[in-house]
């Protein structure tokens, strides 16, 4: 099926000054943007994405590792296109010619359509949500990606393109629907599980409940297994004069196997069981019936504690 005229990518759009240049990309439908970044001149419009985003990245605050991000990008499954960013403390480039990392520099290949990849250029989809999502994977030292990605930026965003901070939790829960439970095991058993657990506990406050009752007094701690090594990460929430705050446990291995004064529950599930409460896609209480989630302790309690939080659901 042949585009029209006016759904094509514009002629000579490609040397565009950068905003422009993403203005055309936006208006332009994915069906004939692919046909734009697959064509003949498809090389030269993936170069000018990457030439955008070094051109307006910034390293004056990055004190981070020498990272080399390679791109391979595919349709249907087949390469199409690859290309390498150097990020170090001198700033971004294009990796070619004469420019060449050193020995010591961190490698991670990103793996992604080629449409995706420039629609993550125009800001119309999130790299971190594509991740969680598994529309996009990574080889290597994955978690050099932070570092890295939060110097890369393109016009008119203020946020760095890899900043799990900035992800708004609607939108986190809505990506997440459907997707297998093998792909949230994956992630919260790789190098990104403590990132993603930091960010839902550092904004779990943000979601309490306006209707709970200044006098409720809750304490909570989250034993999440699947750590790396075997083990289990923990967490404690508290309820208190209307406030709820959140902090990790530290401390001999067995220091949460007990209940007492201060802790009301102890709740044991795997990570990706708890990133299925924490996004709307497991009930609490379902996932005790199932035997998802074990309760050592007061059981009402922990149930209060599900029932205080308003647990971001998808749109």
């Amino acid at each position: 099926m042949s585009t029209s005229a006016t759904d094509r990518f514009p002629t000579g759009a490609v040397s565009l000054p950068s905003a422009a240049l993403l203005d055309a990309l936006r208006a332009t439908p994915d069906a004939a943007l692919l046909e734009a970044l697959t064509g003949p001149d498809g090389a030269r419009l993936v170069g000018r994405l990457l030439d955008v985003v070094v051109a307006h990245s910034t390293t004056d605050t990055y004190d981070g590792p020498e990272v080399v991000l390679r791109f391979e990008l595919e349709r249907r499954g087949a390469l199409v296109h690859t290309a390498s960013l150097l990020v170090d403390r001198g700033g971004v480039v294009v990796l070619g010619g004469e420019v060449r990392p050193s020995a010591r520099a961190r490698r991670v290949t990103i793996r992604t359509s080629v449409l995706r990849f420039a629609r993550l250029v125009t800001d119309e989809r999130d790299a971190v949500l594509e991740l969680l999502a598994g529309r996009l994977t990574l080889v290597g030292e994955e978690i050099a990606v932070l570092a890295a990605g939060r110097v890369l930026r393109v016009p008119d965003r203020v946020a760095p393109l890899v900043d799990p901070g900035a992800l708004d939790p609607v939108a986190v829960a809505t990506v997440l629907r459907g997707v297998p439970t093998d792909q949230l095991r994956a992630v919260m058993t790789g190098p990104f599980r403590p990132v993603v657990l930091d960010e839902v506990f550092r904004r779990l406050p943000e979601h309490l409940s306006p209707r709970v009752p200044s006098r409720l007094r809750v304490a909570v701690v989250f034993r999440l297994a699947g750590a790396p090594g075997g083990g289990h990460d923990r967490y404690v929430v508290e309820l208190a004069d209307g406030v709820a705050t959140t902090y990790p446990l530290v401390g001999p291995a067995g220091a949460d196997e007990s209940v007492d004064q201060h802790r009301d529950a102890t709740i044991t599930c795997s990570g990706e069981d708890f990133l299925r409460v924490a996004t709307g896609h497991l009930n609490p209480l379902t996932g005790v019936l199932r035997g998802l989630l074990r309760v050592r302790g007061d059981r009402a309690k922990a149930l209060l504690l599900s029932s205080a939080i308003d647990i971001p659901r998808p749109s």
